[in-house]
């Protein structure tokens, strides 16, 4: 090992140079009088411990400590510790993404769905039309809301039927019904992946019916039979939703989405008071309006 130096207390060597000055002579060599250690510039290089982060001095001090005072040469190595307070406290912000009513999404959605009475005797594709807004409480929880209009169609026996002026028929009954749908759901995002994300939702939606028209083959004898009714039936919370949604951003401003959704009546709908269940996909693109930096 060579002349002053040692190891360290972490593997290693760490050397440092130090301006050794006689306490009795000048920095630029002169001296007074005479004196065993030369009145000179005396340079040494000296190893540094390290205990828990703080270098430390060690043989320079201990040799002669009335003669030698020390100027380091070079800058401080006293390690002070950083403070990351600041940069985590951004980074959290970060991480936290959108909050309570930082931002909306406003999206248009359409959506193609079987409409049944308890999934029997589907009649056909009914059509959905709506816009829809997202209000964000935290980073991962929104309130939907929204309007929606809907073109149900559906078909049933005239058992599944209770209307209220005691109609009844000997075939089935089909119905074609202009409804608006209102949902309130919570949505709440389980699956953040770059740009993708995956939510469920669920929440109560209120029908307000604005045109019934149902029709059947057979009524009050050989005779058919139309009945009509308009705004005359209103569900308010009467139909549960559930859906599992799948977005994508474009940009920070605007993203597209998928939604198989289920809607399940919890009283019965329309003048027949039937169990009218709805199945089908919303697709919807979206805008994100900036309400807070």
């Amino acid at each position: 090992m060579a002349a002053g130096t040692r190891p360290g207390l972490r593997g290693g060597t760490q050397t440092k140079k130090y301006l050794a000055v006689s306490a009795r002579g000048q920095a630029d060599g002169t001296s007074t009088q005479r004196d065993p250690v030369p009145a000179a510039l005396l340079v040494h290089e000296e190893p540094l411990m390290q205990t828990r982060g703080h270098l430390f001095l060690d043989e320079l001090q201990a040799r002669r400590p009335e003669q030698l005072t020390l100027a380091p040469l070079a800058e401080s190595v006293l390690l002070a510790p950083q403070d990351t307070t600041a940069k985590e406290s951004s980074q959290d912000k970060a991480e936290e993404g959108p909050g309570f009513l930082r931002s909306v999404q406003i999206a248009v959605a359409v959506a193609p769905d079987l409409t049944t009475v308890k999934f029997r005797q589907p009649e056909g594709l009914s059509a959905n039309a709506g816009v829809l807004v997202g209000l964000p409480l935290t980073r991962r929880l929104s309130l939907v809301t929204g309007a929606v209009w809907a073109n149900k169609k559906y078909s049933a026996s005239p058992q599944e039927y209770s209307f209220a002026g005691g109609y009844t028929s000997y075939s089935p009954i089909d119905a074609t019904c202009a409804v608006l749908d209102l949902p309130l759901n919570l949505r709440y995002t389980v699956l953040e992946s770059g740009k993708n994300a995956v939510a469920v939702q669920a929440g109560l939606s209120s029908y307000l019916m604005l045109r019934e028209e149902y029709t059947s083959g057979g009524g009050y004898g050989a005779y058919g039979y139309r009945y009509q009714v308009k705004n005359q039936n209103q569900h308010w919370f009467k139909v549960q939703n559930v859906s599992l949604v799948y977005t994508r951003a474009l940009s920070p401003l605007f993203s597209v989405g998928v939604e198989p959704f289920v809607k399940v009546p919890l009283s019965g709908i329309g003048a027949g008071k039937v169990r009218l269940t709805s199945a089908g996909v919303f697709f919807s693109a979206g805008y994100t309006l900036r309400l807070k930096p």
